[in-house]
């Protein structure tokens, strides 16, 4: 037996506790530590990062970043976005709405509608 893990597994895995995140409204403590982690692996010189979520409902479901971050001016900017909705849609579903706001305003907000 192997101690390796195949990519199948973990996908396979990571589908599983979504859809827990989905049925009980919370997230998992793998969740709540990749996404607290994201604001600081995808953007430059945050002071704080505070998330926000509802997976109640998932047509409705978002996952807010709120930002600090002193001086913005990152650069490359709209990839910076583009990669945190990506690695956040990748813990739980394609069309899972995801907003990031810097410093109280709404940068990117990903909403298909929703308020």
């Amino acid at each position: 037996m192997s101690d390796q893990i195949n990519n199948a597994d973990v996908q396979a895995r990571i589908k599983e506790m979504a859809k827990l995140a989905l049925l009980s409204g919370r997230i998992s403590e793998f969740h709540e530590k990749n996404l607290k982690a994201y604001p600081f692996v995808f953007f430059n010189d945050v002071e704080s990062a505070e998330i926000e979520y509802d997976l109640t409902q998932k047509e409705d479901s978002f996952v807010a970043f709120k930002l600090k971050i002193k001086d913005f001016t990152n650069s490359h900017i709209e990839k910076r976005f583009s990669a945190i909705q990506n690695a956040t849609r990748s813990l739980f579903w394609n069309n899972l709405a995801v907003r990031v706001y810097v410093n109280d305003i709404l940068m990117f907000g990903d909403t298909n509608g929703r308020k």
